[in-house]
């Protein structure tokens, strides 16, 4: 069954209009509370690119409101998707939300929600979506942002993402949480994901630039981190690639990691004595890092590089300070990730 469409053109700015394409309500946050969401096949709220929607308050409590219409119910078979359109329904245009001085959304109970081909932004500097369990977001750009971009609970799913200005962490999900096909840009001042709580998380595929001397990746218990490529543009001291915190971790594979080197600059960090539990930490590559794999055991370490890791002698990309993280064939660089497509404004 197909979902039911509302429509929401915020060029007419006005508390009006009736929800379909050729009458679209004037203002999101309105057809928010006006809508009778199908609670049976779901429902997408089509917003119109072009002029931006300004909330008044975060998403959710609008969508508390039950006083005109039936209001949508938690469900992963019914979920309830935002998403940007040009003419048609689903046809990629971005649509904008900004949230002005608050929160996007801040949730405790909400879950099943999907953005897709939105472009949200904040200043505040709480979390611009501070949400509950099985959320997404896909084709987004997230930021400017005066706070983390995406808190989630479980089960996070963030695929094809553009992260911009960003101040805190990008993206920090708890259980089960993929961060996937992203790109970080260098505007982005602290972690681009965090999975510091749960296990069984996935980040992959992304690319991620780095100005400051903070951590890439943050990770934990049973997480896989393959085929990333992060590259550190200041050499900042401290700056970390690939930070892992427990034991029994996934397995961190062929990344590629440039520039961390900066005193105390590290590609690869295990911050405690638990690098003998890494169940594979094979063909990363590294370029003018001060340290490229570490851990608090040198024998754990010793134990470890068996895998075909590896220290480059040019940089494994074409010109990372213009932002060209295309690849350039240098020893054995076989993976990485370069998502040239999100390098938009």
């Amino acid at each position: 069954m197909a979902l039911t469409e509302i429509y929401i053109d915020p060029s007419i700015a006005a508390d009006s209009g009736t929800g379909t394409i050729g009458d679209p309500f004037g203002d999101l946050e309105y057809a928010i509370v006006q809508s009778t969401f199908d609670t049976v096949n779901g429902t997408r709220l089509n917003i119109k690119a072009g002029t931006a929607e300004f909330l008044v308050t975060n998403l959710e409590t609008s969508l508390v409101d039950t006083s005109v219409s039936v209001a949508w119910v938690n469900s992963a078979i019914a979920p309830l998707v935002f998403q940007g359109y040009t003419a048609v329904a689903g046809d990629g245009g971005r649509c904008k939300i900004d949230a002005g001085s608050g929160q996007a959304w801040s949730s405790a109970t909400r879950n099943s929600v999907m953005f897709y081909d939105c472009w949200i932004t904040t200043t505040s500097a709480s979390a611009m979506f501070d949400v509950n369990d099985n959320w997404m977001f896909i084709r987004c750009k997230v930021g400017p942002c005066g706070g983390t971009g995406l808190l989630g609970d479980s089960r996070l799913y963030v695929d094809n993402c553009f992260f911009t200005g960003v101040v805190a962490t990008c993206m920090n999900g708890s259980t089960g949480s993929i961060f996937l096909n992203n790109f970080v840009d260098r505007l982005c001042l602290g972690a681009a994901c965090n999975t510091t709580s749960g296990s069984s998380h996935i980040i992959a595929n992304n690319l991620i630039e780095h100005q400051l001397g903070d951590v890439g990746i943050i990770q934990i218990t049973s997480t896989c981190v393959f085929n990333n490529s992060i590259c550190c543009l200041s050499g900042t001291g401290v700056s970390v690639g690939i930070n892992c915190q427990a034991a029994a971790i996934g397995y961190i594979k062929n990344n590629v990691i440039e520039g961390f080197n900066g005193v105390g600059g590290r590609g690869i960090e295990l911050s405690v004595d638990n690098l003998r539990y890494a169940r594979m930490l094979a063909g990363n590559s590294f370029y003018n890092c001060e340290t490229n794999i570490i851990g608090n055991n040198s024998s754990d370490v010793a134990q470890q590089l068996a895998g075909d890791n590896e220290t480059l002698s040019a940089s494994p990309f074409t010109n990372p300070s213009l932002a060209n993280y295309s690849p350039v064939d240098t020893g054995s660089v076989k993976q990485g990730h370069s998502p040239q497509n999100f390098m938009d404004s």
